[in-house]
């Protein structure tokens, strides 16, 4: 075999190589998200959650969008909000603005999680239990 078709040869193996190995590396992908939120009906905070990507790679969270009532930010300040695993570890946390109407979480999933609202002096005011479900294939 002549010098080009040894680079051409080499160059396949290692192209192919590569793509075997992100395949690997990218482990499961989860399809099919779902939230549940059992208890938001009774909250003064939140008005829903949904679930703002489709497809979750690896280890990668999913983007939650959990919706506020008009109050949330108004009669009962809300400023932060933070998602809390039931082992106690912090997931996720962020601040909400004055009139602000939504927010966007990463959320692991298949993990019991609660989302606590608290005012900006960090007193409670909610505290939402919820759960990302979704179907992995590895």
């Amino acid at each position: 075999m002549n010098d080009d078709g040894s680079r051409r040869s080499r160059r396949r193996f290692l192209t192919g190589t590569a793509a075997l190995g992100a395949t690997a590396l990218a482990g499961c992908v989860t399809t099919g998200l779902s939230v549940s939120a059992p208890n938001v009906g009774d909250s003064p905070v939140f008005d829903s959650f949904s679930v703002a990507n489709g497809v979750v790679w690896a280890d990668d969270a999913a983007r939650v969008s959990a919706t506020l009532t008009e109050a949330a930010t108004t009669s009962e300040k809300v400023r932060e909000l933070s998602a809390i695993t039931a082992s106690g570890s912090e997931s996720w946390a962020g601040t909400v603005t004055g009139g602000q109407t939504s927010v966007t979480m990463h959320l692991p999933v298949g993990t019991d999680l609660t989302v606590h609202a608290f005012t900006s002096s960090a007193d409670p005011v909610d505290a939402q239990p919820l759960r990302i479900e979704g179907d992995s294939f590895p």
